[in-house]
């Protein structure tokens, strides 16, 4: 059970963390945050000393959320790696196809949308963002590796070369969705995905 502390805490977290992919990190003033997350500022620098620490904290936050709704969530769900590597697609796009069906707009990749916000101007951002990153690529590696277990792979393919390539793949499928509107184009991505599998 969480405490008062916690619950403030998560609060303040969860409501930068919608305004951040709904607006912008520089449309997002703490007063905003502050009324969403039904805090006074005095409350909310108590728990997070700057708004930058804030969103360090946002990139965390959606981190673990993506971790196990996408990637833990198809990881468990088949003993397959194409099937791994589908499930991870799917759930992005139905994330993003039951804003679609709401009338509401893809968002994109929260990382690269900060990430491509605030990179020149804070390190604290970018470090946070590129550890997500680096973070994901276990989950492609392993794919990688149990493609050519079950001879999916044409060649030996080098686990870190391809994790990479296809978290890349990922944010530019997430990048595409938001710029066209569109959230097939995130399924569309996951055939150059494969194709990254197969060397």
């Amino acid at each position: 059970m969480e405490s008062r502390k916690e619950q403030t805490h998560r609060r303040i977290v969860e409501a930068a963390a919608e305004l951040f992919e709904l607006q912008s990190y520089q449309a997002v003033n703490i007063n905003q945050i502050c009324e969403r997350a039904k805090v006074n500022k005095a409350t909310l620098y108590q728990h997070y000393g700057s708004k930058e620490a804030l969103a360090v904290a946002t990139i965390e936050h959606h981190f673990e959320r993506q971790k196990a709704e996408y990637y833990e969530a198809a990881m468990a769900a088949a003993p397959n790696p194409i099937d791994r590597l589908s499930g991870i697609y799917q759930r992005v796009y139905q994330q993003h196809l039951a804003r679609s069906d709401r009338g509401e707009s893809c968002i994109g990749c929260p990382f690269v949308n900060i990430l491509s916000e605030m990179a020149v101007d804070s390190s604290a951002i970018r470090d946070a963002v590129n550890s997500v990153f680096e973070r994901l690529k276990p989950y492609y590696s392993l794919i990688a590796r149990d493609a050519k277990v079950i001879g999916y792979a044409n060649r030996e393919l080098d686990g870190d070369v391809v994790s990479s390539a296809l978290v890349s793949i990922m944010n530019g499928a997430l990048v595409s969705a938001k710029s066209e509107n569109r959230p097939e184009t995130i399924l569309e991505s996951l055939e150059t995905a494969k194709l990254i599998l197969r060397g």
